[in-house]
């Protein structure tokens, strides 16, 4: 999330999972998104979150942004 609000300047961040995925909306919820409804996707039945910049809160998590690396070098 904090690459996307810090370094991509989004203003809103918006992920779908198929309601029944309770893995994924899990995951969502992890990172802050909050459930806003259940909607239909290129007609499939989904469960929408999203998260806002004014409402993400920065955590002390290390943050380490590699630009142009070969993950050769990692394996």
């Amino acid at each position: 999330m904090r690459y996307r609000f810090e370094e991509v300047k989004l203003d809103r961040i918006v992920a779908i999972a198929a309601p029944e995925h309770t893995a994924s909306r899990r995951v969502m919820e992890k990172c802050g998104m909050k459930y806003e409804k259940n909607a239909q996707f290129y007609n499939l039945d989904v469960a929408y979150y999203a998260l806002a910049r004014s409402e993400w809160r920065l955590d002390d998590s290390v943050y380490i942004l590699f630009a142009n690396l070969n993950w050769g070098d990692y394996a």
